[in-house]
């Protein structure tokens, strides 16, 4: 007996400790400088604007993990940008359970920060912009399926 209490006692201790060191997102502001999608890049850049208090956008987001699966992610790189109202631990945890297929990025609602959304935006969720090497980005609003996603992509 004494010793199930022991073992569920460091369970319980473990999981504390493990929270204590989960991490929050990236920041958008603090990177956004440094990436710049360039005409002429060899790859195509898929930039996907979400949150998790938007339904349609958690709908959504198993879909980039099948595509992982599916495309040749050589030639695609995918960017996630949460636009939750805070960032937090458990908004980190929540994300890194559905095996996004890319780098996730915070990016406050009330930041000044625009490096990448469209121009034509209309600030609606999910967005999503795909920026093909050559030729202009097209702008998503809405949720899509992983078909329409795989009409787009290569």
């Amino acid at each position: 007996m004494k010793l199930i209490l022991v073992i569920t006692l460091f369970f319980f201790i473990s999981l504390g400790v493990s929270n204590c060191f989960a991490q929050r997102l990236p920041i958008w502001d603090d990177v956004a400088e440094s990436f710049e999608i360039k005409k002429g890049n060899q790859e195509v850049v898929l930039v996907h604007y979400f949150a998790t208090w938007c339904a349609p956008c958690m709908k959504e987001l198993p879909v980039f993990d099948s595509l992982r699966k599916v495309l040749s992610l050589s030639d695609t790189q995918f960017v996630f940008i949460s636009m939750d109202l805070k960032n937090t631990k458990k908004l980190a945890k929540t994300l890194s359970n559905l095996r996004l297929p890319g780098k996730v990025f915070y990016l406050s609602p009330t930041s000044e920060s625009n490096k990448i959304i469209h121009p034509t935006a209309s600030g609606a969720l999910p967005t999503t912009v795909i920026y093909y090497p050559f030729g202009e980005p097209i702008l998503i609003e809405g949720k899509m399926t992983m078909s329409e996603y795989l009409k787009l992509l290569p």
